[in-house]
C-alpha cells in the first residue's frame, strides 16, 4: 500500500489539477474536437445520475485503478472490451497515435484503442479530479477481445459506468457489469465483491477471457456445480429489461424430445415414458422412433406385434427373434401395413409355417436385405414369390432353411441382379445346379457361403465367373479335391477371405496355387487341413498381404513352418495354432518375444490371457 501511494505522489506530485491538466496536454499531443465531445458526453451521463446509480469504489479500488485499466468507448461496439496490459508507467507515458502496438491475434486494434484510452483518461479527471497512473506499454502490450454473450444487452449509460480491473497475479481478465444474472439450475445470485478492487458486482467469478489470447476455460458454478463457460451460467437478468429464461421439457421441440427419447428401449418407451403425459405419449410414439424395430421376446403375442408395428406406417428395419409365440397369420398381417420395409430378419421361430412368408414379397415389394437363419418353415415357393417381387434384393441369408433347394436359388438368381450377399449353411437341398445358375446370372456376388452343402468339385469350377468376389466359405466341404479348389480359386483375384476349414483334402499344393494368385487375401482359414511346413513356407513367400491365419489342429505343423511364417510376412496379426502339437511351449514363447505384434493362440496362452483378465476385473481364483 505504502509504494503505491508513493507511485500515486509521484505521479501527481504538488502540481496544481491546472498545471497536471497541462502536462497531460503537451505529452498527449493536441487532441480532436471529437474526443472532447465524447468525454463531455459520457460525463453528462455519469453527471445525470444518481449517486446511488454510480458504483462507489473503495480504498483499495481506487489504488487497483491506479495499475489497471479498461478502455470501453461509448459510442463504439459496446459487446467489445479491450484489457490492456498493467504497467509501472506514469501517466504520461501513454504511447503515442502513430505507434502501432503489438497485437496477439485478432489484428483489429490500432489508433483507436489509443484514441479511447486517453477519452476514458480525462473522463477520470473529470469525475473524480484524478488521473489513473496506468499506461499502454508501446512493445510488449497484447490486446486480445473479451467475449461477452450475446445476450448481454447494454445501453450507452450502463456501459459508462461498467468497471472492469485486472488481476495481475493470475494474468486473466476479470469484467464486473451490473447486469443481475440466473443460474440454468435457477440459483439466485446475488451481489459479491471483487477480491480484485472491492467494487460489489453480480458476478460470482465473471471470468471471460485471459490476456494470453486462448480460449477461455470453463468454470465450475458456485451454487449447483455445474461447469460452464462463464462461471455465472447466464441466462438471462432480474430486471424488467432481461427476464430470466426458464425452459421445461415439455416447451422443447417434438424433434427435440424424440431423439431424447431414442436413448430408451421398447419397454421404456410404451410402458414407463409414454405414461407420463400426454406431451410425454406423444413424443414416445413419434414415428422417428419406430422406424427400426427390434423384437426379442419369446412371450410376444400377436396382438403385440400389430400394435407396435402399427405405430409407423414407414417402418423401414423389422427384427424378430425367438418370438416363438407368433402365428403365420399374425406375421403376415404385420407385413401387409409395412409397404416401405427394407430389411427384415426372421431368426429362430420354428413355429412359423408357410402362411407368414407367402406373400411378403407383394406387401414389402423394397426389401433389400432378407434373413431367414434357422427357421425351418420357409419353402420354395415362398422364397419364389420374394425373388419375383423384391428386384433390390441384394443381402439374403439362408443359413439352414431345409426346405430351400435348387428350385427357388434358381429364380433368385435370375430375377436379382443386385444380389450381393448369399449364405447357406447346412442346406443340404442345395447343390451344384443353385451354384452354376449364381455363377451365371449373379455377376455382382461378393460374399458366398456354402457351409456343408451338397457341393461338389464339379460345382466350384464355375466360380471363376464370380469376378467381385470377395469372401468365399468352402468350410466342410468333403467332397471337393485339392487340385479343383487351386484351380477355382486361382481365379478369383478380388478375393481377401477364404475359409477351408474341416476340409481334409485340402494340400500344401492346393495352399502354394492360393498363396501365389490371389494377392489380396488377408484372412485365411486352414483350421483342421492336410498341410505342412512347406505349406505356411508358400504363403510367406507369395501372400505377404495375409493379416489373418488360423492352422489350428493341423497336427503336421512344426516350429519351422511357425518361425519361417511369422519372420517372412510382415502384415501377419494373428496366427492361431491350437492343438498343433508338434510346435513346442519354448517356440512359442520366443516367437512371442521376437514378434509382439503377432496376437498367437494356443491353448496353454489363451488360458492365461483369461487368468490375467480375470484377475484386473477383480475375481479371486480358487488355488486349491
Amino acid at each position: 500500500m505504502a509504494e503505491q501511494e508513493s507511485d500515486g505522489e509521484e505521479l501527481v506530485g504538488n502540481k496544481s489539477e491546472e498545471q497536471h491538466h497541462q502536462l497531460l496536454a503537451t505529452r498527449h499531443g493536441e487532441e480532436s474536437d471529437d474526443e472532447g465531445d465524447e468525454v463531455k458526453q459520457i460525463c453528462q451521463v455519469i453527471h445525470s445520475r444518481s449517486s446511488e446509480d454510480i458504483p462507489q469504489c473503495s480504498a483499495p479500488a481506487k489504488e487497483l485503478c491506479e495499475k489497471r485499466m479498461l478502455s470501453p468507448s461509448p459510442t463504439t461496439d459496446l459487446t467489445r472490451r479491450y484489457p490492456c496490459k498493467s504497467t509501472k508507467k506514469s501517466h504520461g507515458d501513454v504511447p503515442n497515435s502513430d505507434t502501432t502496438p503489438t497485437r496477439k491475434q485478432n489484428d483489429c486494434f490500432g489508433s483507436n484503442h489509443l484514441k479511447e484510452c486517453r477519452i476514458f483518461r480525462k473522463v477520470l479527471e473529470e469525475v473524480s479530479g484524478e488521473g489513473c497512473s496506468t499506461g499502454c506499454d508501446n512493445e510488449e502490450d497484447k490486446f486480445v477481445p473479451i467475449r461477452v454473450p450475446s445476450n448481454v444487452k447494454r445501453n450507452s449509460e450502463e456501459s459508462a459506468i461498467d468497471q472492469t480491473c485486472r488481476n495481475d497475479s493470475d494474468n486473466k481478465s476479470k469484467v464486473y457489469d451490473q447486469d443481475y444474472t440466473k443460474c440454468e439450475h435457477d440459483c439466485q445470485l446475488t451481489h459479491a465483491t471483487s477480491s480484485n478492487c472491492g467494487t460489489e458486482n453480480p458476478f460470482s467469478s465473471c471470468y471471460l477471457g485471459s490476456d494470453t489470447g486462448e480460449q477461455q476455460q470453463p468454470e465450475t458454478c458456485s451454487k449447483c456445480g455445474t461447469e460452464n463457460t462463464f462461471s455465472s451460467c447466464y441466462l438471462g437478468s432480474d430486471d424488467e429489461h432481461h427476464p430470466a429464461v426458464t425452459l421445461h421439457f415439455n416447451d422443447l421441440p417434438i424433434l427435440l424430445k424424440s431423439q431424447i427419447f431414442s436413448y430408451l428401449t421398447m419397454n421404456e418407451l410404451l410402458c414407463t415414458a409414454s405414461l407420463v403425459c400426454k406431451t410425454w405419449y406423444e413424443a414416445a410414439r413419434e414415428p422417428g422412433l419406430w422406424r427400426r424395430l427390434h423384437l426379442d421376446r419369446p412371450g410376444m403375442l400377436d396382438e403385440d406385434l400389430w400394435n407396435v408395428v402399427g405405430i409407423n406406417a414407414n417402418l423401414s428395419q423389422l427384427h424378430v427373434l425367438d418370438c416363438r409365440m407368433l402365428s403365420g397369420k399374425g406375421i403376415a398381417k404385420a407385413l401387409a401395413g409395412c409397404p416401405a420395409l427394407k430389411e427384415l430378419i426372421i431368426m429362430r421361430c420354428n413355429q412359423l409355417k408357410a402362411d407368414a412368408f407367402c406373400d411378403i414379397g407383394e406387401h414389402c415389394p423394397l426389401l433389400a436385405k432378407i434373413n431367414f437363419s434357422n427357421t425351418n418353415g420357409v419353402p420354395d415357393a415362398a422364397l419364389e414369390k420374394i425373388a419375383s417381387h423384391c428386384s433390390h434384393l441384394s443381402e439374403l441369408r439362408l443359413n439352414r432353411c431345409s426346405l430351400i433347394s435348387d428350385e427357388s436359388i434358381t429364380q433368385v438368381a435370375r430375377c436379382c441382379p443386385k444380389l450381393k450377399v448369399l449364405t447357406f449353411q447346412e442346406n443340404k437341398k442345395v447343390t451344384d445346379a443353385s451354384l452354376q445358375a449364381l455363377c451365371a446370372f449373379s455377376h455382382n456376388i461378393e460374399v458366398l457361403s456354402l457351409h456343408k452343402c451338397s457341393i461338389t468339385s464339379q460345382g466350384i469350377m464355375h466360380l471363376h465367373k464370380l469376378t467381385k468376389l470377395r469372401n468365399l466359405d468352402l468350410s466342410n466341404l468333403s467332397s471337393l479335391s485339392s487340385n479343383s479348389v487351386g484351380e477355382a480359386i486361382s481365379n478369383l483375384p478380388q478375393l481377401d477371405t477364404l475359409n477351408l476349414c474341416l476340409s481334409k483334402n485340402i494340400n500344401d499344393s492346393c495352399l502354394h496355387s492360393i498363396a501365389a494368385s490371389c494377392k489380396k487375401l488377408k484372412y485365411l482359414f486352414l483350421v483342421s487341413c492336410n498341410i505342412t511346413d512347406e505349406g505356411l513356407i508358400s504363403i510367406g513367400r507369395h501372400s505377404r498381404s495375409i493379416e489373418h491365419l488360423d492352422i489350428g489342429w493341423c497336427e503336421d505343423i512344426t516350429d519351422r513352418g511357425a518361425t519361417a511364417l511369422s519372420q517372412m510376412c510382415s502384415q501377419l496379426k494373428y496366427l492361431g495354432m491350437v492343438r498343433c502339437d508338434q510346435i513346442t511351449e519354448g517356440c512359442v514363447a520366443r516367437l512371442v518375444k521376437e514378434f509382439p505384434h503377432i496376437h498367437y493362440s494356443t491353448f496353454l496362452l489363451d488360458s492365461q490371457r483369461l487368468l490375467e483378465k480375470a484377475k484386473r476385473q477383480g475375481f479371486q481364483l480358487n488355488t486349491v
